[in-house]
């Protein structure tokens, strides 16, 4: 249950606390989104944070090594209707599409 309660923080946060941050800053905190939702089994859930997270600052997403990660997880896993976004994102990662 800490997960979703995890889930439910993250999401709820207000848009002042979260427009304070540092764009790269905003970019991690959806790449924990997207693994708290990856974890939660809402995988196309974790693929729009993710893909979110790339719009804050898309270096971080790219090329961090946490992100690989979870763009791969998902891969393995599938994304259902996400699964074109998600292989466009391994695309830009440069991981097989």
């Amino acid at each position: 249950m800490q997960l979703v309660e995890g889930v439910v923080v993250a999401q709820n946060m207000s848009a002042a606390d979260i427009d304070s941050l540092p764009r790269e800053r905003r970019a991690h905190r959806l790449a924990d989104l997207a693994h708290a939702h990856l974890l939660a089994g809402q995988r196309e859930q974790a693929v729009d944070a993710l893909l979110d997270a790339e719009d804050q600052a898309r270096d971080e997403v790219l090329r961090r090594p946490r992100t690989h990660q979870l763009i791969q997880a998902l891969s393995l896993l599938g994304a259902g209707s996400a699964e074109g976004r998600l292989r466009a994102l391994a695309g830009r990662r440069g991981l097989p599409e």
